[in-house]
């Protein structure tokens, strides 16, 4: 935990957190600052906490500061956690606060059941943050958050971007238990009062795998809960989203209310889902968005094709968790992977990155082998 103070580094750590966590306002987190200008870089953060309550924890990486910013993590590996890495109230007491920077992080994390906004990153009430090329990998959570104050009041999530994302979600565990009981998938998610956030050249997988009527599989979801101007200059630019569903709705955007959204060059991939507007059962489509702007979005359907094989397969050890990394195959429609230990594929949902990590004891081999959008497999890597 960082305090007092300005511009300190946390760097070149292991730190492991298992707890449990009892009322709101109370957090287990990994790294926990309150300072400015903090950076957290090369880092390996494993929290295995858990919760009685409905809070937003446990945490890997936790910043709040109202009055400046300019926090820089970047580099880092988060592994477990409820929220990979979360902004609160950064820079809301400054009208052009310093900026933050989130790049380059590999953020594996999950749901704690019947918690709040299971996401790998989450901005709330928080101006000025550049989120750039991050990979998020779930099998049980949601991607990234912009999270203003609610309904009719001052904006407090602003001029934030999200660029050169790889997300990858997945629901595999119905929630039973709990306040939040519901399934909803997003892949990136921005709603209440919001302004100037920009969400360009990120790649985007959700696949809601629970067979639950109602509940909703969305790649990009803009907009309010209810009739609120305050949502302005909103883009959504040249993602490649790819949505899907078992049973219920599936989108890869998703309108609520806002005032200003301009969808331009996106690219979404038509056989795995629907793109039709949903605007929470009402009628009257992209009317309830005053000034609205869709041009240049393309669908297209998988090629068939093999892909390369994969190179570049590397392990490191934290703990007792196998890091795997590897090269991203050079096709365009080779967006996911199939990693093997011991010969055999393992029990997870394909990766959307190029990183997975294995928590597991003993001595294992690993390969990986690239999945292209119409299942076709290549060879598998060599051996680590």
């Amino acid at each position: 935990v960082t305090g007092s103070g300005d511009s300190n580094t946390i760097e070149y750590l292991g730190i492991k957190v298992d707890g449990h966590v009892a009322g709101q306002d109370n957090y287990a987190a990994g790294v926990e600052t309150y300072s400015a200008r903090t950076n957290v870089h090369h880092v390996f953060i494993e929290n295995n906490g858990d919760t009685s309550d409905t809070s937003y924890s446990p945490r890997g990486i936790h910043a709040d500061h109202r009055t400046t910013a300019g926090f820089t993590f970047n580099d880092n590996i988060i592994l477990g956690s409820h929220l990979g890495i979360s902004l609160t109230f950064v820079g809301l007491s400054t009208a052009a606060p310093a900026k933050s920077k989130i790049y380059n992080n590999y953020i594996q994390h999950h749901r704690i059941p019947g918690t709040k906004a299971p996401y790998g990153i989450q901005l709330a009430k928080t101006r000025n943050v550049d989120i750039y090329n991050n990979q998020i990998v779930t099998d049980n959570g949601r991607g990234i958050m912009c999270d203003g104050f609610g309904q009719n009041v001052e904006r407090g999530t602003d001029k934030n971007n999200i660029y050169n994302n790889r997300i990858d979600v997945e629901y595999r565990e119905s929630a039973t238990s709990g306040a939040y009981v519901e399934n909803n998938l997003y892949g990136i998610r921005d709603r209440y009062s919001s302004g100037e956030n920009h969400f360009h050249n990120n790649t985007i997988m959700v696949n809601n795998g629970i067979n639950k009527s109602g509940t909703i599989s969305t790649g990009v979801f803009i907009g309010s809960d209810g009739q609120d101007a305050k949502m302005i200059d909103l883009e959504v630019k040249d993602n490649v989203i790819i949505a899907d569903h078992v049973n219920g709705t599936a989108s890869a955007l998703y309108y609520g209310y806002s005032d200003q959204l301009t969808v331009t060059g996106n690219t979404y991939i038509a056989d795995a889902f629907s793109d039709e507007e949903y605007n929470f059962g009402r009628s009257g489509g992209t009317s309830i968005i005053p000034q609205f702007t869709e041009t240049n979005n393309n669908r297209i359907s998988a090629s068939n094709y093999t892909p390369a094989k994969v190179t570049g397969l590397a392990l490191r050890k934290f703990f007792s968790n196998y890091v795997l990394t590897w090269d991203d195959n050079a096709e365009a429609q080779t967006l996911e992977y199939v990693v093997y230990r011991d010969g055999s594929p393992l029990d997870i949902s394909t990766r959307g990155g190029t990183f997975y990590i294995d928590t597991v004891s003993g001595t294992h081999s690993y390969t990986v082998a690239a999945k292209n959008l119409n299942g076709n497999i290549g060879a598998q890597s060599n051996a680590v």
